[in-house]
């Protein structure tokens, strides 16, 4: 085992480089008790900063997708609502033809009201397709995009679940290291 304690000019290390000051150095050290960072902060509460910043970050990523997703909703009913308003003139139009001749006796203008109409049904139907196109282009958009949302959220889970595992690991490594400075603190007094 590779210890020193005190002066640690001359040490290199693979993973710290050259190290220089006064300080504890060793090699299978087992350390315990309350590890302090440079911030001043306790490992521990360093890793429950980590985990809140991650889990509101999820929090912030689920909203939005909330909002986004109403957002699309609300989209989606005011591209149909034409549609749907067309269409059910479209449907009313025989009905109306039929009551006209009650309404409207004179035969030259009711013909002339026939070819008005047909026209405009024509136009009407020529509308509800073109919108019709619209609304199925648009709602195959709008999945792609709630597909990429979730491909997201699931992409920022792992990576929750990941960092939880790692500081799970850095507060076990950091408890047993500091269990073992107590054992070899007491081994040396």
């Amino acid at each position: 085992m590779i210890t020193r304690t005190g002066n640690l000019n001359g040490i290199t290390d693979a993973v710290f480089g050259v190290l220089t000051g006064s300080g504890l150095y060793g090699t299978n050290v087992y350390l315990k008790g309350t590890f302090v960072l440079h911030s001043g902060k306790k490992i521990e509460e360093a890793i429950d900063d980590v985990k809140n910043d991650l889990n509101g970050r999820i929090t912030d990523v689920e909203t939005n997708f909330e909002i986004r997703e109403g957002q699309i909703s609300s989209k989606i009913k005011k591209l149909i609502l034409p549609y749907r308003t067309q269409n059910r003139a479209k449907q009313m139009l025989p009905v109306a033809l039929l009551l006209l001749p009650r309404l409207l006796p004179p035969p030259g203008f009711l013909q002339i009201m026939r070819l008005k109409s047909a026209t405009d049904a024509q136009g009407a139907a020529t509308n509800a397709g073109k919108i019709l196109e619209e609304v199925t282009l648009k709602e195959s958009s709008i999945t792609q995009t709630a597909g990429e949302i979730s491909t997201k959220v699931t992409e920022v889970n792992k990576k929750v679940t990941e960092a939880n595992t790692a500081a799970t690991n850095a507060k076990n490594s950091a408890t047993s290291a500091s269990g073992s400075a107590g054992t070899a603190s007491g081994k040396a007094g």
